[in-house]
């Protein structure tokens, strides 16, 4: 089965809790991307191989991620 490639909107702290469970607890997913504008929440996330932006739509023009979760207030 394919892995879903996943964006995450949002590196606060609703974001982490979603950028752990899509790296680490969803089998068949593959977090690829996250952006966030604050750089201090951008740079908390040291995932090998993680694209990270400052503007969101980048993950939203990104062709490769197939869902964005949104963790934004």
């Amino acid at each position: 089965m394919n892995k879903i490639n996943i964006g995450i909107l949002g590196a606060g702290r609703q974001g982490q809790i979603h950028i752990k469970n899509a790296a680490y607890g969803i089998p068949n997913a593959r977090l690829i991307a996250l952006a966030d504008p604050l750089e201090e929440n951008r740079e908390k996330i040291n995932i090998e191989g993680l694209k990270k932006y400052s503007d969101p739509e980048k993950i939203l023009a990104d062709s490769s991620i197939d869902a964005v979760i949104i963790a934004t207030s």
